[in-house]
């Protein structure tokens, strides 16, 4: 699963920060996230407050490269930064989720030349 929080400017300068996650133990703020959702596909309607804080690892190590947006009209440049720490979130998570968001994934795209950098260690303090 990814979960990406994206940053844009008032000027049309957009940047997403991107954290991936495998299924296994439970993510308490990705929790919060689901409480607070809407309860059906295509509302907007969210309720409480949630600390983005609590997203971030212990590494801050991060890929990064330009890209393009994930949904339409995939308008380019937007810069991508992918967390190098892979949480977790169950199974049940990740159900609860796309029920709220249904199918939402955009196809894998090809590199296309793009440079990828990498800041940072895969092994935390």
């Amino acid at each position: 699963m990814e979960l990406q929080l994206l940053h844009s400017q008032v000027f049309g300068d957009v940047a997403v920060v991107s954290r991936l996650y495998d299924i296994g133990e439970a993510d308490p703020v990705i929790q919060e996230i689901i409480d607070n959702a809407p309860s059906e596909v295509g509302t907007s309607e969210v309720t409480g407050i949630l600390n983005a804080r609590g997203l971030m690892t212990r590494d801050l190590g991060y890929y990064s490269y330009k890209g393009s947006a994930t949904t339409p009209p995939c308008a380019e440049p937007v810069d991508w930064f992918i967390m190098l720490e892979i949480g977790t979130v169950s199974q049940a998570q990740v159900d609860a989720l796309k029920a709220i968001t249904g199918d939402n994934n955009r196809p894998l795209q090809a590199l296309g030349g793009r440079e990828v950098f990498t800041s940072g260690s895969r092994t935390g303090p």
